[in-house]
C-alpha cells in the first residue's frame, strides 16, 4: 500500500475564513492530492495546520468540500492534518463550548470516515480546546492510528492505539527551528515507536511559516520494524528506515506492505 507523505510549505497568514471554501493553502494541498493520484498512492497525508490559519470551522463545510471532491477525482484515502473544529452549541446551553483540534479522513468516494481529536498540547493551545475520542480507522482493510505533535511523545497515546487495532502509525510531526533538538528528538521517538510496537510508523513533518514567523522544519521520516533470529529465536532487529526527507516541498512515496507488518507482530511481542 502506498502512501503519499505530502509535505507541503503551507503560509500561515495567507489564509482565508472557510466560509469563502478556498485558501491559498487548500489549493495547494488539491494539487497535491491529485499528484498523489497520478504517483499511484492509495493515502496521502498531510501535516498538522496544513490549511493555515483558518479559524474553527465546522467538518464538513465548503473547505473539506473542496478537499473530498479532490478525493473522489484522485482515488484516494486523505489524511487531512490537525485543524480546528468548531463544536456546536447544544441546545439549550447558554456557553458555547471549546473548539477541538481534529484530523479527518476523507474516502475515496468522497465521504469523511473518521474524526480523530488531540489529547496532547501544545503549550499555546493548553486551556483554549477540548481533547477528544481518538480511535484507528480503517483505510483498505488496514487499521491506521493517526498521532499530531506532542502525542508522538507520550507512549502511552500511542500503545492506546496499538490495543485498539492500529497495525501503521500516521504521525503529523512538527519541529520548529527556533528549537535547535525538536526535530531529531521528533525523528527518534518516530523510531522508538516503531520497535516499540512492532508496527510501521510514518511522518509527515509540517514545513513552512507557522504563527509569528516561525519555521517549521518539515523532516518527513518513515520506519518499519525489523527481526532477525538470535539464538533460533525471533528477536527485535531494530527499526528500518525507510525513506526521509529535509526541509522542502516534496511528495514522499512510502511503500508498506500490511502483511509483513502484520507477520512481524506474530513472531515476536514485548507483551
Amino acid at each position: 500500500m502506498r502512501f503519499g507523505l505530502a509535505q507541503i510549505r503551507y503560509r500561515w497568514g495567507e489564509s482565508r475564513s472557510w466560509e469563502e471554501g478556498t485558501t491559498d493553502n487548500l489549493e495547494k494541498a488539491v494539487e497535491f492530492i491529485r499528484r498523489a493520484g497520478r504517483e499511484g498512492a492509495a493515502v496521502v497525508a498531510f501535516s498538522e495546520y496544513f490549511l493555515g490559519n483558518v479559524k474553527p470551522m465546522p467538518i464538513p463545510c465548503p473547505i473539506t468540500d473542496r478537499l473530498s471532491q479532490a478525493a473522489r477525482e484522485a482515488n484516494v484515502y486523505v489524511i487531512c492534518g490537525a485543524t480546528r473544529e468548531l463544536v456546536p452549541k447544544p441546545k439549550g446551553s447558554r456557553k458555547a463550548p471549546k473548539p477541538r483540534i481534529c484530523s479527518f479522513v476523507i474516502a475515496p468516494n468522497g465521504k469523511i470516515i473518521s474524526k480523530h481529536y488531540k489529547q496532547v498540547f501544545y503549550p499555546t493551545e493548553r486551556g483554549l480546546y477540548d481533547p477528544g475520542p481518538n480511535r484507528p480507522t480503517t483505510i483498505h482493510g488496514v487499521k491506521v492510528g493517526i498521532l499530531g505533535g506532542y502525542e508522538l511523545l507520550v507512549p502511552e497515546i500511542a500503545r492506546k492505539l496499538a490495543n485498539a487495532g492500529a497495525e501503521i502509525l500516521v504521525v503529523q510531526m512538527v519541529a520548529s527551528s527556533d528549537m535547535p533538538y525538536m526535530l531529531e528528538t521528533m525523528q527518534s521517538a518516530v523510531r522508538a515507536r516503531t520497535m516499540e510496537l512492532l508496527m510501521p510508523v510514518l511522518a509527515v513533518g509540517q514545513y513552512g511559516e507557522f504563527y509569528g514567523g516561525i519555521m517549521m522544519q518539515g523532516g518527513s521520516i518513515a520506519y518499519v520494524p525489523e527481526l532477525g533470529k538470535f539464538q533460533g529465536k525471533w528477536a527485535p532487529n531494530g527499526a528500518r528506515l525507510v525513506t526521509r526527507m529535509g526541509e522542502y516541498e516534496n511528495l514522499l512515496p512510502v511503500d508498506i506492505a500490511p502483511e509483513t507488518a502484520r507477520e512481524v507482530r506474530k513472531k515476536f511481542s514485548w507483551w
